[in-house]
């Protein structure tokens, strides 16, 4: 009786881990799910009032003063 028990446990844990193992194979590394590059933001843009620089979607110090500057005009 004990000995179908934990078949079936055993059977479950080995699906589950494929099923998973399956799963995770199409995401980005540190991230739940894969990004779709056309929402990510690049590292670089060109645009009128120079080029934009950004780190994991936030923009550098100089980046900020350009878009202030550009503000005041």
């Amino acid at each position: 009786m004990k000995t179908k028990k934990y078949q079936a446990a055993i059977t479950a844990l080995i699906s589950t881990s494929l099923a998973l193992t399956a799963f995770a194979q199409d995401k980005t590394p540190g991230f739940n799910h894969k990004i779709p590059d056309k929402i990510m933001t690049p590292d670089k843009v060109e645009t009128p009032i120079g080029t934009m620089k950004f780190f994991d979607g936030m923009p550098d110090a100089a980046t900020v003063q350009k878009c202030y500057d550009n503000l005041d005009l």
